[in-house]
């Protein structure tokens, strides 16, 4: 399977999740649901929501898409049976594998972070309690 094959179910899947999770149907689809984002008022409440599905996705999503590619490359490699060929798709492997791995871990360290600096009164209304609208969601109603 080529990538664009890969790409274009990836993005028929992700569509497939906006259609049927239930968060969306809640906040997306509420045509007078506002939220208020520290000094803002009054955004939709449209967009947080599909910016924290977003994130969530892609937290999951992108991990997963490096390591699959990398066992394709390697794959390909292996088929070719040159030595060489194999030796470079391990090492492309294991490049993606800690890639991915760590852009998995920066956003869950992002959200635990912000989780922590939300909890502060001092912080509450500031640009934390808007950045925390759009990751996790987490937003007052307007």
């Amino acid at each position: 399977m080529n990538r664009k094959k890969i790409i274009f179910l990836v993005v028929i899947g992700f569509l497939a999740f906006l259609a049927f999770s239930s968060e969306v149907s809640a906040n997306w689809l509420a045509q007078d649901n506002r939220v208020v984002c520290g000094n803002l008022t009054n955004i939709p409440g449209r967009i947080p929501a599909f910016t924290s599905i977003l994130v969530n996705v892609l937290q999951v999503l992108v991990p997963v898409l490096l390591v699959v590619f990398g066992i394709i490359d390697l794959l390909k490699a292996m088929s070719a049976q040159k030595e060489e060929d194999i030796a470079n798709g391990r090492k492309v492997l294991f490049k993606r594998i800690i890639i991915g791995f760590l852009v998995f871990l920066m956003v869950a360290l992002t959200k635990l972070v912000l989780n922590i600096a939300i909890e502060n009164p001092a912080l509450k209304e500031s640009a934390v309690d808007c950045i925390n609208c759009f990751i996790n969601g987490n937003c007052e109603g307007g």
